[in-house]
């Protein structure tokens, strides 16, 4: 029995249009790789999803079998070639003509082009297949909370379209995520939602205990997840602050309108005296009397001074000579040692009376001092 054309009258001819039913339909049955898994039985595995799985040795041998035959898959095998082919560039394709002997398989002396073949030979030319791209994705799919944080409204659905991708990545690399249920509860505990977060955190406690199990692709628990994120939208429900949460929030609200106790009477007292000791126009020592038996005259910087009682003060004019003599009663002279500081408040009451005659002091002197200079 003569063995069936590659290209029976019913192939299409011309590019090939892959938004229509029977176009795409062509692609997705020639992709299709007969293989031998691990355990020796041949199965079909889809090469644009698992190629980093299927050994290129493997794709050769199972073309070598069906072209030999000439039968429906080989026909299929061609197919694909010019389905693909009929795709590329110009550029591309000669990128591609330039690796021609990874895609022709040697039948009874004649090299026929493997559909398979030439399709496996463009992906490892158009991607890079290494680890350090799968060291990639597998970060990615530990950084899943800052992406759940980073999406609009905690969009479960967007969400679980991007770990798919990312997995599908790796799948195609033969290679996998162990802890992908553990980033995605972590992911979605961050939703903000409390009451998606409680259910998620009930399914953990249950992943926990071994109540229930997941693949290592995450299907399940992302199906869970978009379920329970639909139902919510729907609902309105979704993202929605619970009532303790709108207490909190109004406490908080009332506790920013409230003002600080205002101590401007403090203030007051404490700038008063700031702007007394700012506006003093003697040193302080002048205003210390002497104390118990302590003389009422010393010398300071070469100059003697006299403790006046009437100016409460130490000036270079004597007690005796001073204008205030006859004005104001004279202010004790000392005090003991334990009562200074109430004697001193009430020579400063006395002065009072003589805040009159201090616009006439000199920079460190009041009274008749200047006059006095030569008395002393």
């Amino acid at each position: 029995m003569a063995a069936a054309p590659r290209n029976p009258s019913a192939a299409h001819v011309g590019p090939y249009d892959y938004t229509t039913r029977a176009h795409s339909a062509l692609y997705d049955k020639n992709t299709e790789s007969q293989v031998i898994n691990p355990a020796g039985v041949l199965q079909a595995t889809y090469l644009v999803d698992h190629y980093g799985e299927i050994p290129g040795t493997l794709v050769r041998n199972a073309a070598t079998v069906y072209l030999t035959a000439g039968a429906r898959m080989s026909q299929d095998s061609e197919q694909l070639h010019q389905c693909v082919r009929k795709s590329l560039t110009k550029e591309a394709l000669s990128r591609v003509m330039n690796d021609k002997e990874k895609f022709l398989v040697n039948v009874n002396g004649v090299l026929l082009p493997d559909g398979l073949l030439f399709l496996l030979t463009l992906i490892s030319l158009g991607y890079t297949n290494t680890r350090s791209m799968s060291s990639v994705y597998r970060n990615q799919l530990s950084l899943l909370t800052q992406k759940m944080q980073a999406i609009p409204n905690n969009n479960i659905m967007e969400f679980n379209t991007y770990v798919k991708s990312l997995v599908k990545l790796l799948a195609a690399g033969g290679e996998r995520c162990e802890d992908l249920a553990w980033n995605l509860l972590r992911a979605y505990k961050e939703t903000g939602d409390e009451r998606f977060t409680l259910y998620i955190q009930t399914k953990e406690d249950a992943w926990k205990d071994g109540s229930i199990n997941w693949g290592a692709n995450g299907n399940e628990i992302m199906l869970l997840a978009e379920n329970y994120y639909k139902d919510a939208v729907a609902n309105g429900t979704w993202m929605q602050v619970s009532r303790d949460k709108e207490r909190i929030i109004a406490l908080e609200a009332q506790i920013r309108t409230f003002k600080p106790v205002s101590h401007k009477r403090d203030n007051k007292q404490e700038s008063k005296r700031t702007d007394r000791e700012a506006n003093r126009r003697w040193p302080k020592w002048k205003d210390m009397p002497p104390k118990g038996s302590d003389p009422k005259v010393k010398t300071k910087d070469g100059t003697k001074y006299h403790w006046c009682t009437h100016h409460a003060r130490w000036t270079v004019h004597k007690p005796e000579d001073c204008t205030l003599a006859g004005e104001a009663p004279a202010i004790a002279s000392a005090a003991p040692d334990d009562a200074a500081p109430r004697q001193r408040g009430r020579q400063r009451t006395a002065m009072t009376t003589v805040t009159a005659d201090a616009s006439s002091d000199s920079e460190y002197d009041t009274g008749n001092e200047s006059d006095d200079s030569n008395s002393s």
